[in-house]
């Protein structure tokens, strides 16, 4: 798996997706699990995440989308599904 694929073909890989063509996509795009809600809500409930906002960094002032199942394996992104989607792509395999 390569941080430069897209993220929707990340997740994709982490779920099982074998067969990538050159492009990394296969045949039609995979899913569009970063910004679809019905590729990704069910998801969200099949691994048990919870999502919160969570306050900025310091000196960082942007809020960010926190997803979790414990206190130790978390994925944050600038909108819930992204945070999904990270999480996802660091911790199911």
């Amino acid at each position: 798996m390569s941080e430069e694929e897209p993220l929707d073909v990340q997740v994709a890989r982490a779920l099982g997706w074998t067969d990538f063509d050159k492009d990394g996509y296969y045949g039609a795009h995979p899913p569009y699990y970063s910004t679809d809600w019905s590729a990704t809500g069910p998801l969200i409930q099949k691994f048990c995440l919870y999502l919160e906002p969570d306050a900025p960094v310091t000196g960082n002032q942007e809020w960010l989308w926190k997803a979790y199942q414990d206190d130790t394996q978390m994925g944050w992104g600038k909108t819930p599904l992204e945070a999904v989607c990270k999480w996802i792509v660091e911790y199911h395999r």
